[in-house]
């Protein structure tokens, strides 16, 4: 998917916006701090339901300099409805597209990277297994053994912002492996853990800094893998969400953040009901 056409962005803005063609909904006039902005003022308009598109995925957003946009996955989460509560060896699926459909904002150079990381027992460094960085550059970086743990002091892989990238994790025996748009890399080994995947977030920016590019996910999906084959653990294409959600509720974690519903094509009617 080329990312060509206009879009009204989620992000708090009182701007109109360029870039997609997505359909979510009339916008705020509430402010939002610019990217390099000291403001704290990161919050999502959430749009109207009022019409049909042909297609719904998730915008995640960073207009805060105290979080981090996120769409957080905690298997043992009730709401999730995931057979398991922990992957020892599993594979995640999912579709990303890293934007700037607002280069009017400035960019101070600074928490532009989006992530998908794999946590153990808990949500800090220390209990990483593994993680995945893409930038503005279309770079592709993995989260090392080594330091903080840091990432990989080079690019192992490369992406084209604007367009739809299929990404693929397998984890497991301590070592996780990557495909982008179809090609492999790794294994590595786990960056901290390496026990099972307890929680899974796809993020944007980090939680000091604000940025106007944005990452939109679609077609996520969580699988364990056993000998008998790849056991689907939980699944969400958003086509059961109402344009304008925000999902920082059921089956996702509350700690999600500035992760909204939005469509691309013509109008919905779309409910609000689990995507599962």
């Amino acid at each position: 998917m080329k990312i060509s056409k206009s879009v009204i962005a989620v992000a708090v803005s009182s701007v109109l916006l360029f870039g997609c063609d997505f359909d979510v909904g009339p916008q705020s006039s509430t402010p939002a701090a610019g990217n390099g902005s000291t403001g704290n003022a990161g919050s999502v308009v959430v749009p109207d339901t009022g019409s049909s598109v042909s297609n719904k995925l998730v915008q995640i957003t960073d207009t805060s300099t105290t979080d981090t946009g996120e769409l957080r996955l905690k298997l043992a989460d009730g709401s999730t409805k995931a057979v398991i509560t922990s992957i020892a060896k599993g594979k995640l699926t999912v579709d990303l597209t890293y934007i700037n459909d607002d280069p009017a904002q400035i960019d101070d150079q600074n928490g532009n990277n989006a992530y998908i990381t794999l946590f153990g027992t808990g949500t800090s460094n220390s209990n990483l297994v593994g993680e995945l960085a893409f930038n503005n550059s279309g770079d592709v970086f993995y989260r090392t053994n080594q330091g903080k743990p840091d990432l990989s002091s080079a690019p192992v892989a490369s992406f084209t912002p604007g367009e739809k990238t299929p990404v693929e994790m397998t984890w497991g025996n301590g070592e996780y492996s990557f495909k982008v748009n179809g090609q492999s890399f790794g294994p590595y080994p786990c960056s901290a853990e390496t026990g099972p995947v307890q929680v899974i977030a796809l993020k944007m920016g980090d939680n000091s800094h604000t940025t106007p590019y944005k990452l939109l996910v679609d077609n996520f999906k969580v699988f364990n893998v056993t000998d008998a084959g790849d056991e689907t653990v939980f699944t969400d294409d958003f086509e059961g969400r109402a344009v304008g959600q925000n999902l920082s509720a059921n089956p996702y974690n509350s700690n999600s953040n500035e992760a909204v519903v939005i469509g691309e094509g013509s109008t919905d009617t779309g409910s609000a009901s689990n995507g599962n």
